[in-house]
């Protein structure tokens, strides 16, 4: 009897999320390792439909163009070398300049746009890979980076035995589990050939979300059935509007039927003669539209016409694609309010303008370790560079600029804080893609052009530049 109170008390105390119910849908799952719970075939599947919506869905394509935009920014992200070497910083600012115009092995695209690829199919299909690779030019920096969609990572078809042990997922693995190298497709088919790089020369860009996980899962994992739900909505929708627009006008009549009498040719017909005797047969409908005109119809009697109307979608309907559509973009980590813009309270603006903000810089950040990586990689096969500080391998990368919804209020807020010490330039320059060190010598020259122009002239600089009011002024500013 003991024993069964014992039970019975410690059911009661146990958590109710972990408790039966028959009232309840039952929660699939099981509690494993994070490569278990992520096979190959599930983890194709999510990309095959994460991919599938963005080349058919207006809102993932939205969501996706927003990721690139704030993880980026337009120009790419800002990689700005922190050697304490002032010369030798300026020639390897030079050099990655030039080595930026054409990184890639396999194309002619520079390396914002290299950086807009990453981000936009680390969005999709939840990770990417770039090879550090080489040319055979002597004639130029020979370092090159190549980029590598998800599908070609995969275990080859001979080591399908190992899977699990060696390798994971196309992931090579040393016997404590840690990554040592990739093995990557070539080709397609029965030419397929697979080639297996060391990690030291892959940068894996993806975002774990549990130990031991060894693969990226695409952004819209979560959410891929609410957007085949709300496709499926909007599809049986537009057949309702289509099906409704054919009908135009409704005839009912008491019995609710057509009189099969009034369908025979002879009732829609009248016969006739002219005054030179000849007989004739006259459409009664054609005849109506003739004397009355074509908008005027003659119904039979205990008969009416009314006009088809159809009011979906409905409110209600409307209201639950709202939903969905919140709900997608909360899974995707995307607020709805930049991806859909609509009138909202001014705070509530500015929270969701902070969540996304530290949403962006999060994930750019992931990027731009990536981007450090390839700037060092760059720089220290530069053969030009002579010598190298012990120092060169600092880096400072910059995001772009966050969603900004009160520009005035935030300049005029960035410049109080540059004023009191609290920013930099380097702040200021890097989100809108600029090198600081550029721009303050250009604003310089602009300074001294000034002065010497109102000096030939006789004026105030002032006079010239339009938003300073006198020299002491602009002094202050340069």
């Amino acid at each position: 009897m003991k024993k069964i109170w014992s039970k019975f008390l410690a059911w009661i105390r146990n958590y109710a999320g972990a408790t039966f119910s028959t009232t309840r849908s039952q929660v699939r799952g099981a509690v494993q390792d994070a490569r278990r719970d992520l096979p190959p075939a599930t983890r194709r599947e999510l990309i095959r439909r994460s991919r599938a919506f963005e080349r058919d869905n207006a809102l993932v394509n939205r969501l996706a163009d927003l990721f690139e935009e704030f993880t980026v920014g337009p120009t790419g992200l800002q990689l700005i070398s922190a050697s304490a070497d002032e010369a030798w910083k300026a020639r390897a600012t030079a050099s990655f300049e030039t080595w930026s115009q054409e990184p890639d092995l396999i194309s002619s695209h520079d390396l914002a746009t290299l950086e807009k690829v990453c981000a936009r199919t680390w969005f999709i299909d939840g990770e990417i890979f770039i090879v550090k690779t080489r040319t055979d030019d002597p004639r130029r920096n020979r370092a090159r980076v190549q980029l590598l969609e998800s599908h070609r990572i995969e275990t080859p078809t001979a080591m399908r035995t190992e899977e699990g042990k060696s390798v994971t997922d196309g992931v090579a693995i040393s016997p404590v589990g840690r990554p040592i190298g990739y093995y990557v497709r070539d080709g397609d088919g029965a030419e397929a050939s697979y080639r297996r790089i060391d990690a030291a020369n892959v940068i894996h860009i993806f975002r774990p979300g549990r130990t031991g996980q060894y693969r990226g899962l695409p952004f819209l994992s979560p959410v891929l059935n609410d957007l085949t739900d709300l496709d499926d909505l909007q599809n049986l929708e537009m057949q309702c509007a289509k099906e409704a627009a054919r009908i135009a006008n409704v005839i009912k009549n008491k019995a609710g039927e057509l009189n099969p009498a009034m369908l025979r040719r002879a009732r829609m017909s009248t016969g006739t003669i002219d005054s030179l005797g000849n007989a004739s047969t006259t459409n009664t409908i054609d005849h109506y539209k003739e004397v009355l005109g074509a908008n005027t119809i003659a119904i039979g009697n205990n008969e009416e016409i009314q006009q088809f109307r159809s009011d979906r979608p409905s409110v209600a309907s409307q209201d639950y694609w709202d939903f969905l559509m919140t709900k997608i973009c909360a899974g995707s980590g995307i607020s709805k309010l930049l991806a859909l813009p609509s009138s909202k309270q001014g705070t509530v603006v500015r929270l969701e303008s902070e969540l996304a903000n530290c949403f962006f810089r999060a994930h750019s950040a992931i990027l731009a370790t990536a981007f450090v990586q390839v700037w060092q990689y760059a720089i220290g096969n530069d053969f030009t560079l002579g010598s190298l500080p012990s120092d060169w391998r600092k880096v400072t990368a910059r995001p772009p600029r966050s969603p900004n919804i009160d520009v005035g209020r935030n300049s005029s807020a960035m410049l109080a804080e540059l004023k009191a010490g609290a920013t930099n330039y380097e702040l200021i320059y890097a989100p809108l893609g600029l090198d600081p060190f550029v721009e303050l010598r250009k604003g310089a020259v602009f300074a001294k052009y000034i002065r010497d122009l109102a000096t030939e002239f006789d004026l105030p600089p002032g006079a010239i530049a339009g938003h300073l009011s006198g020299e002491k002024e602009m002094t202050t500013a340069v």
